[in-house]
């Protein structure tokens, strides 16, 4: 047997609980919180008619939707294209967001959709 590897057994057990009850205790009191949505406040001023708000929110969002619908087309202007729809697409339900997840599922969910339809029409017309 590893002599170095050997610890008592008290000892393991030390380490293994030092904290943990605390962290558990954090980690679900942050769970009961309710999670606040870092772009709640362009949301509601989007929804009030603020287009500038809906601005910072694309700029925001592009790189990551970009990705996320490029990796689904393999195709850099269908990517494009699809953005401008999403974002309208958005734009113009926005006032229906009630905000009950955050605006990035949300939009997430309205691209992989729109990206998914896309796609299938494609297929559709090749045929």
């Amino acid at each position: 047997m590893d002599h170095a590897l050997a610890l008592p057994a008290r000892r393991i057990t030390d380490l293994l609980s030092s904290g943990l009850e605390a962290r558990v205790k954090s980690k679900r009191q942050a769970m009961d919180q309710p999670r606040s949505d870092p772009d709640q406040e362009l949301v509601k001023r989007t929804q009030a008619g603020d287009a500038s708000a809906f601005d910072d929110l694309v700029v925001k969002y592009t790189p990551r939707l970009y990705g996320l619908v490029y990796n689904m087309t393999s195709n850099h202007e269908d990517t494009n294209d699809l953005l401008q729809d999403v974002f309208a697409k958005a734009y113009k339900a926005i006032r229906g967001f009630r905000g009950e997840s955050s605006f990035y599922t949300w939009i997430h969910s309205i691209a992989v959709n729109m990206t998914l339809i896309s796609s299938k029409n494609a297929a559709a017309d090749f045929n």
